[in-house]
């Protein structure tokens, strides 16, 4: 399963109304990605609040440079403006299990915001060794 589709399992339980928004474009020789405004993958919206995001999707190593890629995206202080949220998701394998880091972009002063960071990975456990046995 791909990090978008991680994220768009989320989001729907999370009660938002989720479109993909990135295509691939068929150029001879080559197969080319277009993101929404250059770096957006999913669009959402949640009914109950009102509320509409746009996502950028990764893994937890590539989050810092997707952020910086949100950040420099010319359209984002206009989407911010317009109350719409932007949110970078880096999804991260821990015991077994898929978690999502959340960072925000914040429309103040584009600051990043982490929102919700998965659990850290457990130690493992070193059995001391007997001094005075």
């Amino acid at each position: 399963m791909t990090p978008t589709e991680r994220s768009t399992k989320l989001l729907r339980r999370s009660g938002h109304l989720v479109a993909p928004v990135e295509r691939w474009l068929m150029i001879p020789g080559r197969h080319v990605k277009r993101d929404m405004f250059g770096c957006f993958d999913l669009f959402a919206c949640r009914p109950a609040t009102r509320e509409i995001v746009l996502v950028q999707t990764t893994s937890l190593s590539n989050l810092p440079s997707r952020v910086a890629k949100v950040r420099e995206t010319p359209e984002l202080p206009g989407l911010l403006a317009c109350g719409i949220r932007a949110l970078v998701h880096g999804w991260v394998l821990r015991g077994g299990v898929w978690r999502c880091k959340v960072v925000e972009v914040c429309a103040q002063d584009l600051k990043a915001v982490v929102v919700c960071k998965p659990p850290r990975r457990a130690r493992r456990f070193k059995p001391a060794l007997e001094l005075f046995a």
